[in-house]
């Protein structure tokens, strides 16, 4: 496949992401402008927030598709699956971008026109959250998506949100072994409030040039790992 014709392909995934979620992605637009401007008042919930809309905005595709079993269209096309796998993690990298520009771009209005007591992101702070926020949705992506091609939207989602529960349970567990040990202080107690705590570390950590260039890095080794799976899973499938 040449780079003009691979363009091409991704573009129509896109388009074609694009018209079968017109409809949910107006109303999802309008409920996201009425509550993200509800989170932004409460400080540490912004960004958790809009994140989870931004990767719901990338892969809710995903529920339409299984749901009229496009997959069965696809197969019965002269389209090679690893083309349709790769189309589909272009189209939803690209969803995920436009994600997260309008959620930065909102949050900048917000700072702009809401009262001074509201406006509490900086400018030089949002732009500095990009690219970690970037990093951490396009991680997400990468263990979402060998998990939809190996076993449909419904049993992939039960099971990422069990991996990011386990994950986060064993993060909690190790930090609370570190604090009683003496080293750094502890999370809240409320749960929310210490995935905040967590996902607040997590920003800081990669704010830095070093650490973000390596997140970068095990971003996109994870993006290509993730996508050969996808594949290998994908072949593997019967529809």
């Amino acid at each position: 496949m040449n780079e003009h014709s691979g363009f091409s392909q991704v573009m129509r995934f896109f388009l074609k992401d694009i018209l079968i979620i017109r409809r949910f992605l107006v109303l999802a637009l309008l409920a996201y402008a009425l509550y993200a401007a509800i989170f932004f008042a409460l400080t540490p919930f912004y960004f958790p927030a809009t994140m989870l809309f931004a990767l719901f905005f990338a892969v809710g595709v995903t529920i339409v598709d299984d749901y009229y079993s496009a997959h069965r269209l696809f197969c019965s096309l002269p389209i090679p699956r690893p083309v349709t796998v790769v189309g589909r993690y272009s189209s939803s990298i690209l969803m995920m971008i436009l994600g997260i520009g309008l959620c930065f771009g909102y949050a900048f209005l917000l700072n702009v026109f809401l009262d001074s007591e509201f406006a509490v992101y900086e400018p030089g702070t949002m732009a500095s959250g990009i690219l970690p926020f970037c990093v951490v949705s396009l991680l997400f992506l990468c263990l979402f998506y060998p998990l939809y091609f190996r076993f449909g939207v419904a049993r992939a989602a039960v099971i990422f949100a069990f991996a990011v529960l386990g994950t986060a349970f064993l993060v909690f567990g190790i930090k609370a072994l570190l604090t009683g040990l003496g080293f750094g202080t502890p999370w809240p107690s409320n749960p929310w409030l210490a995935l905040i705590a967590l996902f607040s570390s997590a920003m800081s950590a990669l704010s830095s040039v070093g650490t973000a260039a390596v997140a970068v890095a095990v971003a996109v080794a994870a993006l290509l790992i993730s996508v050969n799976l996808s594949i290998r899973f994908y072949r593997a499938r019967e529809f």
